[in-house]
């Protein structure tokens, strides 16, 4: 977070704990308390694993973005290795363009340790 945030022109970070230190205010993904279209870009790593309504979530995410704006989504192991193209396509139902891809970084074993990444992850990477 401190390699991009001083570079943001702004930055919001949330999490349903309260006593997420990283977070700056506290809601639920499945019904963010945002405005329609407020963001140009949107980073949802991990969260969706672990919501009751994921496909709410993924709407939610869909409403905040602004039109031309880009979600990064780092899905649950579960739900992704069975299909990555399966999963690809749930995330299309709210309305975005779904493109999977692999890093660069998950491709170096050396770099994929130091990084905490795992190899067969795919980023998803959903335009609206």
């Amino acid at each position: 977070m401190n390699r991009y945030r001083r570079k943001a022109l702004s930055w919001l970070a949330v999490d349903l704990d309260p006593a997420n230190p990283l977070a700056d205010r506290v809601m639920d993904v499945q019904s963010l308390a945002l405005e329609d279209a407020s963001f140009d870009l949107v980073l949802c790593s991990h969260v969706l694993d672990v919501v009751s309504h994921e496909d709410d979530a993924v709407a939610d995410l869909h409403r905040v973005t602004r039109p031309g704006g880009t979600v990064l989504i780092q899905a649950p192991r579960r739900a992704v290795r069975p299909s990555p193209k399966a999963y690809a396509i749930r995330l299309q139902a709210p309305g975005f363009q779904v493109t999977a891809v692999t890093l660069d970084e998950q491709r170096d074993e050396t770099t994929r340790r130091r990084l905490g990444l795992d190899e067969d992850e795919p980023l998803f990477v959903c335009a609206r």
